[in-house]
Order: C-alpha cells, then sequence, then structure tokens
C-alpha cells in the first residue's frame, strides 16, 4: 500500500498512477506540512472495494501515528 520506491514514483504523471495510487500520494502530499487536521473529502470514492480498505486503513494509520484529526465526508463508508 505504500508509494515504494519513492524513484518509481517521482517521475511519474498523474495519468500513469492508479486510482489508490493517486488517492496515497495526495495524502503524502497534505501531511508534509504537519497539519493538525485533514479534511477528506470523498477520500475512497471510485475506488474498488479493496482498495477503499486500504485508504481508509491508511488513514486510521496517520490518525494514529502521527496525531491527525480527519474530517470526513462522504456519502458512503463502511468500517
Amino acid at each position: 500500500m505504500n508509494l515504494l520506491p519513492p524513484s518509481y514514483y517521482l517521475e511519474k504523471y498523474p495519468y500513469e498512477l492508479s486510482g489508490g495510487e493517486l488517492q496515497r500520494a495526495a495524502f503524502a502530499r497534505a501531511i508534509i506540512s504537519k497539519p493538525k487536521i485533514i479534511i477528506a473529502d470523498e477520500p475512497a470514492s471510485m475506488l474498488d472495494a479493496s482498495i477503499r480498505v486500504g485508504i481508509l486503513n491508511l488513514l486510521k494509520k496517520l490518525r494514529d501515528d502521527l496525531g491527525i484529526s480527519i474530517l470526513f465526508i462522504t456519502h458512503d463508508i463502511f468500517q
């Protein structure tokens, strides 16, 4: 679920990434400035169920490891 190795992703254009990779890249950009809160507007929409669970688990890990509050805006969420 990680964007590893970073060198693989540095030269990629957004259209060359999957939906899950794009979401993870967006979260990486969001946390680089060490925010206290992330407002996640439909963070798992348009993703397959398995990828959706991975993204939600990633957000949970960010919350637990970095102490970031997350406000979810969504029409559907499971977990």
